[in-house]
């Protein structure tokens, strides 16, 4: 009967008698009840893989228990690689999810996380996929837990090899055709011991070489003196008074001009060890002229007045 046809009375008794209900009274019923935790849910014993999957895993479990000679210890671990293949399984599930909301909302961290929320079924089915590896997980641990411990296999004991106590392994002396015997070695020539300080000369001995002289001690260069000319400056030739007229524009020296004295350098000598050089000598120096000056013209009536300059 659809849900619609019942009215509120019937629905709220039906609900009061099922809070009551304390389940299946008989054995059918209970197991009949008891079957739904195997088929869904956390306890569900078929979650099957995709059969390319599976038949991956599967070689990875038989190939990790093959040693495992006791067939109970390697039913019960070749269950446990399968779960580990299963775990496997539900990250990739996980990653799917969200990576289907980023596509959903554009790269937008934000946006996809609330699209992953809103696929509320899709979340229980993981959750539970998750809860039933994690039951079986810890079912098997107590399975293996609880067989005896498998007995180690006795290793055989190693071959005794004797050491050989000197610097060099010993060599195979035998012959085969791969290597043929070698050639015995030429006897050597015996060598006199020389009881000496020194080993005897291989030639005889030439004429006795000369010591090598020792290097002296060459004295330092001397450079050559370097002359010193002194040109002192000449001595500045005083003006004299030149008397003219005042309507001649010409000049009239007096007395011959006296030539500038150049002196050089007499006395420069080098010490012996050191260079020295000897100031040269004081010039004297030259005294002014005095101006002379000639006589006077007389004054006439009709001549200007002489002016000096």
């Amino acid at each position: 009967m659809p849900a619609a046809t019942i009215s509120e009375k019937r629905l709220a008794a039906n609900r009061a008698n099922a809070r009551k209900s304390t389940g299946p009274r008989t054995a059918a019923g209970k197991a009949a009840s008891s079957g739904n935790a195997r088929r869904t849910g956390a306890y569900s014993a078929h979650h099957q893989m995709p059969a390319r999957i599976e038949a991956h895993f599967r070689a990875l479990a038989e190939a990790a228990t093959l040693s495992i000679s006791d067939p109970n210890r390697r039913a019960l671990s070749f269950e446990l690689h399968m779960l580990q293949g299963h775990a496997r399984l539900h990250e990739s599930r996980e990653r799917a999810l969200f990576n289907a909301g980023l596509e959903y909302g554009h790269s937008d961290e934000a946006v996809a996380t609330q699209w992953v929320l809103r696929q509320v079924g899709f979340i229980q089915a993981l959750n539970r996929y998750a809860g039933w590896i994690e039951a079986n997980t810890r079912r098997l641990q107590r399975a293996l837990d609880a067989l005896p411990a498998e007995p180690v296999p006795a290793t055989p004991p190693a071959d005794h090899t004797p050491l050989f106590e000197g610097s060099n392994p010993p060599q195979d002396n035998r012959e085969s055709a791969a290597r043929p015997a070698a050639r015995p070695a030429a006897p050597r020539k015996p060598t006199p011991v020389f009881e000496g300080t020194n080993p005897p000369a291989a030639h005889p001995p030439g004429p006795p070489q000369q010591p090598e002289p020792l290097p002296q001690h060459y004295p330092r260069h001397r450079r050559r003196p370097i002359p010193v000319t002194t040109t002192p400056e000449p001595n500045p030739t005083p003006l004299q008074p030149i008397l003219t007229a005042a309507n001649s524009h010409e000049h009239q020296p007096q007395g011959p001009l006296p030539e500038p004295a150049v002196a050089e350098a007499e006395g420069v000598t080098e010490s012996t060890d050191t260079h020295q050089f000897v100031p040269p000598p004081q010039l004297a120096l030259h005294q002014p002229l005095e101006p002379k000056v000639g006589p006077l013209p007389p004054a006439t009536a009709h001549s200007p007045p002489l002016v000096c300059s």
